[in-house]
């Protein structure tokens, strides 16, 4: 078979994919570069307020999904290729969003109980904000400012912005504070023993 340009038709297609090899290295090519599949996709879920990493994942793991329908014998021709791959990704989608949806849900249940707390539970969280003051007040300024954003659930992208500098160095910089902070508590079991409870 000749294919013109690395353009395939479906029944090239799904030729290619069924042949494996080389074949179904251009036919994967094809999906990602030239089919115009993953721009739709993009489109599709950037409009579901989607980013572009979740059109990355979502593109990625519905090939994956394709390939090995077609591969195992489970892929039935009813529609277009297209149409079977955007159907493919927007069940991949809703999946994830069930999932974040739960997830919410689980937040809001914690947050829930956790809004009420007893006199008890209100000192000893009070306690424990001390104690972890004076902990962070031995990793810097800086370290304490990070780790305080991060704990909040800033992602890092975020802290970097706030910080001044980039994604990469603030991941390096949580990881040294962490094991300055590790080091120090090391050499006090009584803080450490009083933060966990134990």
């Amino acid at each position: 078979m000749k294919i013109i340009h690395g353009h395939f038709n479906d029944d090239e297609l799904l030729e290619a994919i069924r042949s494996g090899g080389r074949s179904l290295e251009k036919a994967v090519a094809f999906m990602y570069v030239k089919s115009g599949w993953k721009e739709s996709i993009e489109k599709y879920i950037r409009n579901m307020n989607g980013s572009l990493e979740d059109v990355e994942d979502i593109f990625q793991e519905g090939v994956r999904n394709f390939v090995m329908n077609i591969r195992s014998g489970r892929y039935v021709q009813q529609s277009s290729l297209r149409t079977y791959m955007t159907a493919i990704c927007k069940n991949l989608w809703y999946s994830k969003l069930s999932r974040q949806v739960k997830l919410e849900e689980i937040k809001k249940e914690i947050h829930t109980e956790q809004s009420e707390p007893s006199i008890e539970n209100e000192l000893f969280l009070q306690e424990r904000t001390k104690i972890l003051k004076e902990v962070l007040s031995h990793a810097g300024e800086p370290c304490k400012k990070l780790l305080g954003l991060w704990s909040l659930g800033f992602s890092f992208k975020e802290i970097a912005v706030k910080t001044g500098s980039t994604e990469g160095a603030m991941r390096k910089q949580k990881h040294d504070c962490l094991k300055k902070l590790t080091a120090w508590l090391s050499e006090r079991p009584e803080l450490v023993k009083e933060l966990t409870g134990n």
